[in-house]
């Protein structure tokens, strides 16, 4: 059997990238559930928002779209 093979670069299916909905988080200091469910260290981390309140985020180059800070 005779396949054609692909030229060019292969394009790859869009991340998966969680967002934490800064109105739903308590603040890192109140909470942390979802830094606690994350698998991969260090991707989830506490930043300021626009109101100077402390707010988990995820990193988006250590995110592996896994969805467990988004389903608590």
């Amino acid at each position: 059997m005779w396949t054609k093979m692909m030229s060019g670069p292969r394009k790859k299916a869009p991340k998966t990238i969680a967002v934490i909905d800064p109105d739903r988080c308590f603040g890192a200091f109140a909470c942390s559930i979802c830094q606690a469910a994350c698998p991969v260290a260090g991707c989830i981390v506490e930043e300021k928002d626009r109101d100077g309140r402390m707010v988990c985020a995820v990193r988006a180059d250590l995110c592996i779209g896994c969805g467990l800070c988004v389903t608590l």
